[in-house]
């Protein structure tokens, strides 16, 4: 068994709507073609890993097709993918060719699919399947160096006056993307060229230039920056920002579930990247995790406008159906006009997807059930992140978050990670869970409210912390929507200076009781309005010397508060 890349065969006539993306990975090529008689070539000269074929291919025959490709490629699995109704056709056809495969429907779970895929390859592999690329095989996937990419490309790549190419960076359903150097400024890109097969494709070629049109009007840091779009002897090509890094599709897959600190980070980042561009008018219209990208840097970057439209009159006729349909919103899958609350579901379902690893919806959910009202299930987080889930996947768009920064706090409060907010652009580390990792298993703070030192006067007190969970003696959270102190003094506090005599001395009391009204030497407690000598307490704003109180909005001096955003000074809290 060759220890190269594993080949990976694709028969899908509609380049719109092929797995491509779901098939690729660093060690797979994917060689994609829409000819049976091109197929059934590939399948007998190459040394192939895994066949993957669409049912509605025009003119296959598909037991043929098997028996070719299992007497070249005896320990190769086949994955057939079709409607649902296809399902028994397919295992029908394995069986008739004596051929260890699978099947997967349409509309495709993204994760299911892959999970899948990296199952058979795997076994495919320890039974000897071929891995090794023939010379001259086309198709995609990663080139061994520019040499080979070059010659993939052949005379439709980029100007090479302009630009020198190094290898290929990834492949997509309708185009590849190559790492290039600009020869006149000498730094790296990336290049990305529509497939020649392509090429006279009107509805390809329109939403290739879309892309190129759409995202060269943004420039925030957490999207990919296009930078031009240009053409060499017809072939029209974009150059990109180059990004190192990781999907985070490969993140999740990787580690199962993410670390809520990991997730709220790519929450904020993403939402700040969406809200930019809905107030540009743009809607991406393909959230998901396959269109995130995590540079070595930690720095988020949503890529692939492709599906992206603008909000405006043509977006609201398009009519088109595109994006993938476990992140689509029912609007969207009825091809209906589509607004920023499309990105607000698919960045939910999303957020879902990372905390728990699996999606919201059961395994067999199909278009029809999601567009009967079936809704996400979000039972495995807790309450108050539940109901954020909720409202930001909405059946109806008009009751969903207004904006995505709107749901993206709420969420990130909802999971205690409020500290992201102060500064949503820190790196992004990619931690998985740890069970109970609590995606939001401890009830929250009130929002607006501190939890200031209540230690009694005269004892010796420990710094604030402003954003710190109080818990009781039996481990369980205490909310305090107002702080009122209570029970006796910690027992392990310093003693007193000046022992009480014995005649003071009241045994339930400790001698100097000072939250008990009942108490012999009860003269000044700090918490109770009544006192005759309550002359400044710190949490009664009627009181005449409550002047500085740290935790509500209508003190006169309330103009530091480091933890209420609405408030004008509002600013990175210390710690916080």
């Amino acid at each position: 068994m060759s220890s190269g890349p594993a080949t990976v065969v694709l028969l899908c006539p509609n380049a719109l709507q092929s797995p491509r993306k779901l098939l690729e990975a660093p060690d797979r090529i994917v060689v994609e073609t829409r000819d049976p008689a091109m197929a059934r070539h590939a399948l007998t000269t190459m040394a192939v890993a895994l066949f993957v074929c669409d049912l509605g291919t025009d003119g296959a025959d598909f037991a043929a097709l098997a028996a070719a490709g299992h007497a070249a490629n005896p320990a190769m699995p086949i994955l057939f993918f079709g409607g649902r109704s296809s399902e028994s056709r397919a295992r029908q056809t394995l069986a008739d060719a004596g051929v260890e495969g699978g099947f997967f429907p349409k509309p495709f779970s993204a994760l299911a699919v892959r999970k899948l895929v990296t199952q058979k390859l795997d076994a495919a592999l320890a039974a000897g399947a071929g891995v090794a690329r023939p010379a001259g095989a086309a198709g995609g996937g990663p080139a061994p160096d520019a040499a080979a990419a070059a010659a993939e490309i052949g005379a439709d790549g980029p100007d090479p006056e302009r630009f020198e190419i190094l290898g290929i960076a990834g492949k997509g359903g309708t185009g590849t993307v190559y790492r290039a150097r600009s020869r006149l400024l000498g730094v790296e890109v990336a290049v990305k060229i529509i497939d020649r097969a392509l090429l006279a494709d009107p509805d390809v070629m329109a939403a290739f230039k879309d892309e190129a049109r759409i995202t060269m009007q943004l420039s925030h840091p957490n999207i990919l920056r296009h930078y031009s779009f240009q053409t060499y002897r017809g072939t029209p090509y974009i150059v990109m920002e180059l990004v190192r890094g990781t999907a985070l599709r490969d993140a999740i897959l990787r580690n199962g579930a993410l670390s809520t600190l990991t997730a709220c980070q790519v929450l904020a980042q993403c939402a700040s990247a969406l809200g930019y561009a809905h107030m540009n008018n743009v809607i991406h219209k393909d959230v998901k995790p396959e269109n995130i990208f995590i540079a070595e840097t930690g720095e988020l970057k949503i890529i692939d406008f492709g599906a992206a439209v603008l909000n405006d009159v043509r977006a609201q006729t398009s009519g088109d159906i595109v994006g993938t349909p476990e992140y689509m919103c029912p609007e969207q899958l009825r091809g209906d006009p589509v607004g920023p609350g499309a990105d607000i579901y698919a960045l939910g379902v999303m957020t879902y997807l990372m905390l728990v690893g699996c999606f919201p919806f059961p395994p067999d959910t199909t278009v029809d059930d999601l567009l009967a009202g079936l809704r996400p299930d979000f039972s495995a987080l807790s309450p108050e992140l539940a109901a954020v889930l909720d409202r930001a996947t909405a059946f109806d768009p008009a009751f969903r978050y207004a904006s995505v920064s709107e749901f993206a706090q709420d969420a990130i409060r909802a999971c205690h990670c409020e500290s992201v907010m102060f500064n949503p652009f820190a790196p992004i580390e990619i931690i998985p869970a740890q069970l109970p990792d609590a995606p939001s298993f401890q009830p929250p703070l009130p929002v607006g409210y501190a939890v200031p030192n209540e230690t009694p006067p005269e004892q010796p007190s420990a710094p604030s912390q402003p954003t710190e969970i109080p818990r009781s003696e039996d481990g369980s959270t205490v909310v305090l929507p107002v702080v009122i102190a209570a029970g006796s003094p910690p027992a392990d506090r310093p003693p007193e200076s000046d022992p009480p005599s014995a005649a003071e001395e009241a045994p339930a009391h400790d001698g100097g009781a000072f939250d008990d009204p009942t108490a012999p030497n009860y003269e000044n407690p700090p918490d109770d309005p009544t006192a005759p000598d309550y002359e400044n307490p710190p949490d009664d704003p009627a009181a005449p010397g409550y002047h500085a109180a740290p935790d509500d909005p209508t003190a006169p001096d309330y103009g530091d508060y480091a933890d209420d955003p609405t408030m004008p000074v509002y600013g990175p809290a210390q710690g916080n």
